[in-house]
């Protein structure tokens, strides 16, 4: 009996504290002749100046292909700057069949005004389909 009680006036002391700290409670000042006052404007904080950021020379593209009977993963990069490139590939294949993981180098070399330059990683896999996880880090040299 006496633990109900109080818990009853405990959650009373609560509801009554949220009605006070309701915002719809809360008074707007109001000038002198009837009108609101007018809300203090805040100066729009600027976005922070980035700096430049340099053009991604190399693009990806990658997917399941079929080699015949054998089924392949390939990742495509291409450069589109005007630099040679060694960029190194790590992939990990994840299928029905089970795990595929692969390590390699690819140079890509300087494009010209407009072009691009393309080469492809192939990695053997055991089934056409699931997940890869994919990185590459490329170096100018």
């Amino acid at each position: 009996m006496l633990l109900r009680s109080v818990l009853a006036a405990a959650g009373g002391a609560l509801m009554l504290a949220g009605g006070f700290c309701s915002p719809a409670l809360a008074v707007k000042p109001v000038a002198p002749d009837g009108r609101q006052a007018p809300v203090e404007q805040q100066a729009e904080p600027k976005p922070a100046e980035q700096p430049e950021k340099k053009p991604d020379c190399v693009t990806h593209q990658s997917g399941f292909k079929q080699n015949g009977d054998q089924p392949v993963y390939e990742v495509a990069l291409e450069n589109s700057c005007d630099m040679r490139l060694k960029c190194t590939i790590d992939l990990t294949v994840l299928g029905a069949r089970g795990p595929a993981q692969g390590r390699g180098t690819l140079v890509l070399g300087p494009a010209a005004n407009g072009q691009t330059t393309r080469k492809i990683y192939v990695l053997k896999v055991k089934s056409a389909g699931g997940m890869a996880s994919l990185s590459q880090k490329c170096t100018k040299i």
